[in-house]
C-alpha cells in the first residue's frame, strides 16, 4: 500500500493537472485537491481498522529468548518473545496486552541506544497481565511486531487490535536496562551523568504517573534541574509548571520568560505552549497572527499537537477557507498517528465543513480514536453507534461499555450528557448501561430506561470506586 504522503504528493499533482484542463480557478482547484487527499487519507486509514465490537489483545506467556547483539549505540539489547495472541472473555475478536504505551521521542530514544525514534515504549505493565507475565518491562520498546517495524504507539495499537486472536507471532524488544537493573534507575543514572533530555523525561513521568507513583518534588526537581542545564524541553515543562501553579507556587512572567526562552531555541512545544497563550490573551497581549507563526513553524517541523492547534485556529475561523486547511493540518496529524485530530477531523466529516459530508467517515475515525485509547473518541464512537449513523447497525450495547470507559478516563462531556441529557438517547442505550452498572454491584434499582437520581448515584460511586 503506499503511504499517505506518497499518496498525497501524487494527488496535488493530479489536482493541480485537473485545475488546467478543466479551466477551474486555482482556489476551486485547491479546494478540490483538499478534499481528495483528506478522503484518501481516510480511505487509507479505515483499512486497517476492524469493524468488530469489542476491545483489547492478550498475550499469553511463552518464555522470552535472547538474541545476542551488539551495543552498537553502548546501551541496550534485542530481545524476541514468541508471543499468542488471546482475547479477553469479553471481548473475543480483540484482545489485550496489559500494558501502557506510548511513542518514543528521538532524544530518549538516542539515549537508550537506538538510532531512531521508530517503536513504542512500555510505560506500564499490568501485574499479572499478559504481557508482564511474557517478562516484558516497563522500559522495553516494541520495535517489530510480527515481522513488521513499528512506527509509534497508534501504529503499535493498531497493528494488534488488527490480529485475530489465538496466533502465535514474534514481537522484538528494545531494552536499555541491564540485568539486575530497571528502567527508572537507568534512567535516574543517565540523568545524575548530566544527560539534560533524561532530566525532563524523569520529571514528566513523575508529574503524571507513568511507570512511578506521582510524586510532585520530585517531578518538580528533574523539571528544575533540566531546566538548568537549558535543555528546551526542561525548560518548557517548567515555564507551564509556573505558569499554571501546578507543583509549586504560581510565577506566570518568570514561566514565561522561560517559555519565550525555549521557543528561542526553536523547541516546538515551547512555541505551541506561547502561541496558546498569545491565543487566549491572559498573561499576554492577544496576537492571533504571532500564534499563528509560530503554531506554522512548529507544525513544518512535525510536530503534530501543533498541527491540531493550527487546525483548531483555522477551523474556528468558520469559514470554508478556514475549514479546508484546518482538515489539511488535521490530516497531516493523524499521520502521525496524533489522537486528537482524528476526533477534530470527524466533527467536520459529521457536519461537512470543508470536506464532504459523510458520517461513516467520521465514525471511522471516531474508532480508531477510541481503539486509541481516547476518551472523546469513546464519546463520539457511543453516540454514533446509538444514533445508528455512519455505521451497519445500531449498537447501544456497544455504545453503553464505550460511555462507560469514557467515564472512567475522565471525560467532562460523557458525564454532563449522561447526568443532565440522558433523554437524548435511546431507551435501549439507557437500559444498557443501567444493566451494566447493575452487574458490577452499584446499582440496585429498576432497569427501565430512567436515568434518573438513582442511576446518576451508581454512576456517581462507580467513578468514585477507585478513589
Amino acid at each position: 500500500m503506499l503511504k499517505f504522503s506518497m499518496l498525497r504528493r501524487l494527488i496535488m499533482r493530479s489536482s493541480h493537472h485537473f485545475g488546467s484542463v478543466f479551466r477551474l480557478t486555482p482556489l476551486r482547484a485547491h479546494s478540490i485537491s483538499c478534499m481528495l487527499t483528506i478522503i484518501c487519507a481516510v480511505l487509507l486509514h479505515q483499512g486497517n481498522i476492524i469493524r468488530k465490537r469489542s476491545l483489547g489483545v492478550d498475550i499469553v506467556r511463552l518464555p522470552p529468548t535472547k538474541v545476542a547483539t551488539n551495543q552498537t549505540h553502548g546501551v541496550g539489547r534485542a530481545l524476541n518473545l514468541s508471543v499468542r495472541l488471546g482475547s479477553l472473555p469479553s471481548a473475543g475478536n480483540k484482545g489485550w496486552l496489559g500494558v501502557k504505551i506510548q511513542s518514543l521521542e528521538l532524544p530518549l530514544a538516542l539515549s537508550l541506544g537506538r538510532a531512531n525514534a521508530d517503536g513504542a515504549i512500555i510505560i506500564e505493565t499490568t501485574p499479572g497481565g499478559p504481557a508482564a507475565l511474557a517478562g516484558i518491562l516497563p522500559g522495553d520498546i516494541v520495535v517489530r511486531y510480527n515481522g513488521n517495524v513499528v512506527g509509534n504507539s497508534s501504529d503499535f495499537r493498531q497493528r494488534v487490535l488488527a490480529t485475530a486472536p489465538h496466533r502465535e507471532l514474534p514481537l522484538v524488544l528494545w531494552r536499555a536496562a541491564a540485568e539486575g537493573s530497571d528502567f527508572v534507575r537507568l534512567l535516574r543514572g543517565l540523568a545524575d551523568g548530566g544527560n539534560s533530555y533524561v532530566m525532563y523525561h524523569l520529571g514528566n513521568m513523575y508529574e503524571y504517573g507513568n511507570g512511578v507513583g506521582r510524586d510532585a518534588a520530585q517531578a518538580l526537581h528533574w523539571y528544575r534541574r533540566g531546566a538548568d542545564a537549558a535543555n528546551p524541553s526542561a525548560m518548557t515543562a517548567m515555564a507551564v509548571v509556573l505558569i499554571e501553579g501546578r507543583l509549586t507556587s504560581k510565577d506566570q512572567q518568570a514561566g514565561l520568560r522561560l517559555l519565550r526562552l525555549a521557543a528561542e531555541k526553536d523547541n516546538p512545544e515551547a512555541m505551541r505552549q506561547l502561541a496558546s497563550r498569545l491565543v487566549a490573551g491572559d498573561i499576554i497581549s492577544q496576537d492571533f497572527a504571532e500564534a499563528e507563526r509560530l503554531l506554522s513553524k512548529a507544525a513544518e517541523v512535525g510536530h503534530a499537537p501543533s498541527m491540531v492547534d493550527l487546525g483548531v485556529l483555522y477551523d474556528n475561523r468558520k469559514t470554508e477557507e478556514g475549514w479546508h486547511k484546518a482538515a489539511m493540518w488535521y490530516v497531516r496529524a493523524i499521520d502521525r498517528g496524533n489522537t486528537a485530530a482524528m476526533i477534530k477531523l470527524g466533527f467536520l466529516f459529521e457536519l461537512g465543513n470543508g470536506v464532504p459530508q459523510n458520517p461513516e467517515s467520521a465514525a471511522a475515525l471516531y474508532e480508531r480514536a477510541a481503539n486509541d485509547g481516547y476518551a472523546s473518541g469513546m464519546y463520539a464512537w457511543a453516540r454514533m453507534l446509538d444514533d445508528g449513523k455512519g455505521v451497519s447497525q445500531r449498537d447501544p450495547e456497544t455504545a453503553a461499555t464505550l460511555i462507560l470507559q469514557a467515564l472512567d478516563l475522565g471525560d467532562e462531556i460523557a458525564y454532563r450528557e449522561m447526568t443532565q441529557n440522558s433523554r437524548a438517547w435511546t431507551p435501549e442505550f439507557r437500559r444498557a448501561l443501567q444493566n451494566r452498572l447493575q452487574v458490577t454491584g452499584f446499582y440496585a434499582g429498576r432497569v427501565d430506561g430512567e436515568l434518573g437520581t438513582g442511576t446518576i448515584a451508581a454512576l456517581n460511586a462507580y467513578l468514585q470506586r477507585s478513589h
